[in-house]
């Protein structure tokens, strides 16, 4: 008998974030019988990392100082042929140059980049490596095909590299008491917003349209899911409106379920780039609609009028309409929640994109 394959996945780190749950769901996911997988931190662990260890998969933090000195790519190049990859799976910027460097130095042909981001503004030497590196490629893995788009035309790799591939969630298990998405005796509406606290999120142009919304809906509450720099800066933005009892602060949570499950609608207010939003498809697992930016991969999960709306990036005014034409009319939320979480069976289970991964990894 054949031994399992060994794959081994390259990332940063693992803390909590979307790129980060999908390297976890891949890992936890795959075939035993015919995939060994490990996951590597090059530079330090995380939330996800515990908990994927303590489900089984091998954890290894490597813990490289700088990415800059040629010495950690050697170091890297020794642990993975000692390690007998077969297939190194290399995630984001930093650990897709640095992985695959190392994997040409190791020897390892199977190499494959998986991009979770566009990143617009990139320097010249930044494209110059991405297109030195694709002829040791063997593909491109796009979660979304606004993400391939960015990488055949604004980074000039070749079309017949880049595969759509899109982000997959398990199905969501019965919500645990550990958090209370209501506080005990609040009534009304839920409105969730899940993601990292930092400019392009666009939360302040969330809060400002919230306070729209909220005027017209006295049981309209918001919920923000997240850690980042702006926390302290929103907060009082909230406060200075005159918001503090109907916006709720929940910081960062590795567990969304619970928060999901209570919610009635997901807000999803992204300025610049989007990939391909987990949230809105871990809110399409729950059946709930949402209120989105039209850019980059959002409308590829998020069909206007059919499983949520979607408004101009940046327009509060748009915004604080559609959340508001959300939360008057229960029946348009019922529609576009069932109907969110048809397409969540469709095309974003957790085992459609593990099956697509190995599938292309018996394609190389």
């Amino acid at each position: 008998m054949r031994r399992p394959r060994k794959v081994i996945h390259l990332t940063e780190d693992l803390g909590i974030g979307g790129q980060e749950k999908v390297i976890a769901t891949l890992a936890a996911g795959a075939d035993r019988l015919r995939f060994e997988v490990e996951v590597w931190c090059l530079v330090r662990g995380g939330a996800i990392a515990d908990r994927l260890q303590r489900s089984g998969v091998r954890v290894r933090v490597l813990r490289l100082a700088s990415h800059h000195d040629p010495f950690q790519v050697v170091r890297l190049a020794r642990h993975l042929r000692r390690a007998g990859a077969d297939i190194v799976h290399a995630h984001g910027s930093f650990a897709g140059t640095f992985g695959r460097l190392s994997a040409l130095l190791a020897g390892k042909r199977t190499t494959l980049l998986h991009v979770h981001t566009t990143e617009p503004g990139l320097r010249l030497r930044h494209i110059a490596v991405q297109r030195l590196l694709s002829p040791c490629t063997g593909a491109v893995v796009c979660v979304s095909e606004a993400v391939r788009r960015f990488m055949t035309a604004a980074i000039g790799l070749p079309a017949r590299k880049c595969r759509v591939v899109y982000n997959g969630v398990p199905d969501a298990t019965p919500a645990r008491a550990a958090f209370a998405a209501r506080p005990k005796g609040e009534a009304g509406l839920l409105a969730v917003s899940l993601g990292s606290l930092v400019e392009n999120k666009g939360h302040r142009v969330l809060i400002a349209a919230f306070r729209r919304a909220a005027a017209a809906r006295p049981d309209l509450r918001l919920m923000i899911v997240g850690g980042g720099p702006l926390r302290a800066a929103l907060e009082r933005q909230a406060k200075e409106l005159g918001l503090e009892g109907r916006i709720r602060f929940a910081g960062p949570l590795l567990d969304v379920e619970p928060v999901l499950s209570g919610a009635d609608m997901v807000i999803q207010p992204t300025l610049h780039r989007e990939a391909l939003s987990l949230s809105l498809i871990e809110a399409a697992r729950h059946g709930l609609p949402a209120v989105a930016s039209r850019l980059g991969g959002i409308p590829e999960v998020v069909g206007h009028g059919r499983t949520g709306l979607l408004v101009p990036p940046g327009d509060a005014e748009a915004l604080a309409g559609a959340v508001g034409r959300l939360a008057a009319e229960p029946s348009l939320r019922e529609r576009l929640g069932n109907a969110a979480r048809v397409e969540y069976e469709r095309r974003f289970r957790a085992e459609h994109m593990i099956a697509a991964i190995e599938a292309l990894y018996d394609a190389l």
